[in-house]
């Protein structure tokens, strides 16, 4: 081989290694740095809180979900669940400036962003949601992007993928890490409550609270969210307002609908013999149908009203094997019929249970239908 030839080879090699070094060290830093930045645009480590573990302990509210996350991602072990149900009760209305107020007295530095015009709010959560900040950020908005369905309600921003064009949120309804689009999420913001709320601690805090473990990785979403979160928003939430207005003609018919809806079957029996023994009650105080309270309890809540105790995945329910309200509608039911030993019967199956959840308000009903059985 001529020296010329040599030369060229070697040069040939040389390159062909610069070459194949280089794409390995570009492919290495696309992959790893772009892994790296779609990790940290999800922001690890938020608890959650919700319908799924909240509607049993009498907190089934979208502001103490959204105050709970942002207490357990921050490490914040000075309140627990009763402190947050006593400073805003679930039956009474809040703004982000009432959750202004309480993070602000209590150490933490706030940023509130309002506007009457839409746009810009997914550019001003990016503030907060990126890998310098990791702060999580709570929205008020609409439950749902359907223009027909009024619910609205708090949720938690954790995490935005340009790419995907997609928001990551804890949602009370829909559990936690539920997606929704660009397009949905800014559809969701209502015309005159466009409002953002981000908390993070101040340096008062150090050494008061244990700080964000954003080594802690996200349960997967359990089946059933999507079904119960969709039947909540468009027919659940809406019934409730309606109830707590006094609305029991537009209440009735919608609840009707939720119960009998195919979906009614994903949440857990307990919650299941709760409802429909609300509603049998409504039958027979705003119905005058005892006999059609009587139905709902005999043929729907009995047969599920056993082993309430044994607690589905992801959710929260009393460790209670019975509970006591079918009993207390069958009563009052069979005496509105002028069937007192029946009544009786159902009474002393009431006193059997053994009561560890709601025990203000068993004694509350054993006390109005001792009462009546008066």
């Amino acid at each position: 081989m001529t020296r010329k030839k040599l030369i060229i080879l070697i040069s040939a090699l040389v390159l062909t290694s610069f070459v194949t070094g280089s794409l390995i060290g570009w492919f290495y830093f696309y992959f790893k740095e772009g892994a790296e930045a779609e990790k940290v645009n999800l922001i690890p480590g938020v608890p959650y809180n919700g319908f799924y573990n909240l509607y049993f302990q009498q907190a089934d509210s979208t502001v103490i979900s959204s105050i709970m996350d942002i207490l357990g991602y921050w490490g914040d072990k000075r309140f627990d669940l009763a402190d947050i149900r006593e400073k805003f009760p679930p039956k009474e209305s809040f703004s982000t400036l009432d959750m202004k107020s309480f993070f602000e007295e209590n150490g933490y530095q706030t940023e509130r962003w309002t506007s009457q015009l839409p746009g810009g709010e997914i550019e001003r959560i990016k503030r907060f949601i990126n890998p310098e900040q990791k702060i999580p950020v709570i929205v008020f908005q609409k439950c749902s992007s359907s223009q027909e369905n009024p619910a609205s309600g708090f949720r938690l921003i954790i995490g935005i993928f340009d790419q995907d064009q997609k928001v990551i949120v804890h949602d009370h309804y829909f559990g936690n890490n539920y997606e929704i689009s660009f397009q949905d999420f800014e559809a969701m913001f209502q015309s005159n409550a466009r409002a953002i709320l981000s908390v993070w601690p101040s340096d008062d805090l150090a050494g008061i609270i244990e700080g964000p473990d954003n080594e802690a990785s996200y349960p997967s979403r359990l089946e059933e969210m999507d079904k119960i979160g969709n039947l909540l928003v468009t027919k659940g939430a809406t019934a409730v307002r309606y109830f707590q207005t006094d609305n029991t003609e537009e209440a009735l018919p919608l609840s009707e609908e939720f119960i009998n809806d195919s979906d009614f079957r994903y949440f857990p029996p307990a919650f299941q013999v709760l409802i429909l023994s609300f509603l049998a009650n409504w039958h027979l105080d705003f119905e005058e149908q005892p006999d059609e309270a009587i139905k709902i309890i005999t043929e729907r809540v009995l047969p599920l009203n056993h082993d309430l105790d044994k607690t589905p995945e992801g959710w929260f329910v009393p460790l209670q094997d019975r509970l006591a309200t079918p009993y207390f509608v069958l009563a009052r039911a069979y005496l509105r019929k002028g069937e007192r030993d029946l009544a009786i019967q159902n009474y002393e199956e009431m006193k059997k249970i053994e009561i560890n959840f709601n025990q203000d308000i068993y004694q509350s009903m054993l006390e109005q239908l001792e009462k009546e059985l008066e």
